[in-house]
């Protein structure tokens, strides 16, 4: 637990939950790792209800129409095209990292994961390994392959240096982490397109472009607002 004495919490609505006292407070973890619309929301607690009188729980090798129906709604939030329609539900977030890692294995056939210092992906064995923080990281064995790069943070920097005499060395660090793993960058733009990808990097040359353009977006927004 987290706390000496832990609070025993009974009953919720809407942003209010209750203990076994009958003491409320004001919920401010909005549901802690999820995305909460307030405690028994009357539309939730509806559908809720409507559903349980229907059918509770069928295996994931069945179709169900409400998983379509959600996947349809979402898919058409995402931008024309970006080419995103397939989605795949999971029950939590380390599972859906723990398959991301997965499907990219697979796929490339190769093996190194590049994330950020600090971060947290989840507790399975795959993602606790790309996790970065000590609270979450037991002392056993990780999956392999995992690299770690400094994260971009302007505010608190985490080598103690200012934009933009830093040189954005934040980001130049995951640029030579990327080249460590077979990655080699051209002259372009703030990290250079990509020219050449080796195994075992675990993303296609389109994915890199991306990824730097998305950086050189970033830091272009960033150096205009310091002007």
């Amino acid at each position: 637990m987290y706390y000496d004495q832990p609070v025993m919490i009974v009953e919720g609505k809407m942003q209010y939950v209750w203990d076994d006292t009958g003491k409320r407070y004001l919920d401010a973890f909005a549901g802690i790792a999820s995305i909460s619309v307030g405690h028994c929301h009357p539309h939730v607690v509806a559908a809720v209800q409507d559903q349980a009188g229907r059918i509770q729980h069928t295996s994931v090798i069945c179709l169900h129409p409400t998983i379509a129906r959600f996947a349809e709604k979402l898919a058409g939030r995402f931008p024309d095209d970006s080419g995103l329609q397939v989605s795949y539900f999971t029950n939590s977030g380390s599972e859906s990292n723990d398959l991301a890692v997965m499907r990219c294995r697979l796929y490339t056939g190769r093996f190194d994961m590049i994330a950020l210092r600090n971060g947290y992906h989840g507790g399975s064995q795959a993602t606790m390994a790309l996790t970065a923080q000590s609270t979450w990281k037991f002392p056993v064995p990780h999956s392999f392959g995992a690299h770690f790069a400094i994260p971009g943070y302007c505010y608190r920097c985490p080598l103690g240096l200012g934009y933009p005499s830093c040189g954005v060395k934040c980001a130049r660090d995951v640029a030579e982490r990327a080249r460590d793993r077979g990655l080699l960058l051209g002259t372009a733009g703030i990290f250079g397109n990509t020219i050449r990808l080796t195994p075992p990097m675990c993303i296609t040359r389109s994915d890199a472009d991306f990824i730097v353009d998305c950086l050189d977006d970033v830091l272009a927004e960033v150096e205009l607002k310091l002007r």
